[in-house]
């Protein structure tokens, strides 16, 4: 599996802030990291791909050759998990997964309580969870709405060690299974170490770096 992303002429003023990148072409087997560290614009890089930050009018970007700028968020099908892990607290873990699988097939979401190791606590409110538990029913809940692609940021961040190498092989290896393509935002580059990806590295709003690693 790989996947090719394009970008042109994103420009993003906020205050004293300012993001620039005239264009980057990057392909990527599986997994593309953007990494830098804090205010480096990494997150505002990937709210302007998923449209909810405000972008020029010239703005364009392309996931294997499909326009994703001319569609609406609904038709670019992108599941995305920022860093605060947004779950309803009053509804169960197999409620919130649920939730997010509109067409209600119930084998599928049983698959994800499996697949992500989530079945002891299905019945468990999601405020009562632990940090790893809620991590995992988050990416669960986006991998149940079928998205195209998967942007997570800082998804392994506030976990201790042992938490956060089980939930990083979790995620990777649900993804790969079900053969979807992730761009993982982070400042912690053991976050990806093993894997074959493609990286972009980030200082003050502008790319400074992109290598690949496949």
């Amino acid at each position: 599996m790989s996947f090719h992303i394009e970008i042109n002429n994103l420009i993003v003023n906020k205050g004293n802030f300012h993001l620039r990148i005239e264009h980057l072409s990057i392909k990527s087997s599986f997994l593309f990291v953007i990494e830098g560290a804090s205010g480096s614009g990494k997150t505002t890089l990937l709210k302007s791909l998923i449209g909810v930050e405000r972008t020029n009018p010239d703005f364009s970007w392309f996931l294997d050759g499909d326009p994703m700028h001319t569609k609406s968020l609904s038709e670019r099908r992108m599941g995305v998990v920022f860093q605060g892990l947004v779950l309803f607290p009053h509804m169960t873990v197999f409620e919130n997964i649920l939730f997010a699988q509109k067409s209600g097939n119930v084998g599928e979401v049983e698959m994800l309580l499996n697949e992500f190791k989530l079945d002891h606590c299905r019945n468990t409110l999601a405020a009562q969870i632990s940090g790893g538990e809620r991590q995992r029913t988050a990416i669960a809940q986006v991998l149940a709405s079928h998205p195209r692609i998967v942007f997570l940021d800082e998804p392994f961040s506030g976990l201790d060690e042992e938490t956060k190498e089980q939930s990083r092989r979790f995620v990777f290896s649900a993804l790969k299974h079900q053969g979807i393509p992730l761009v993982l935002i982070t400042h912690d580059r053991s976050d990806y170490l093993g894997e074959a990806a493609s990286v972009i590295r980030m200082v003050g709003g502008s790319i400074v770096e992109a290598r690949s690693l496949n």
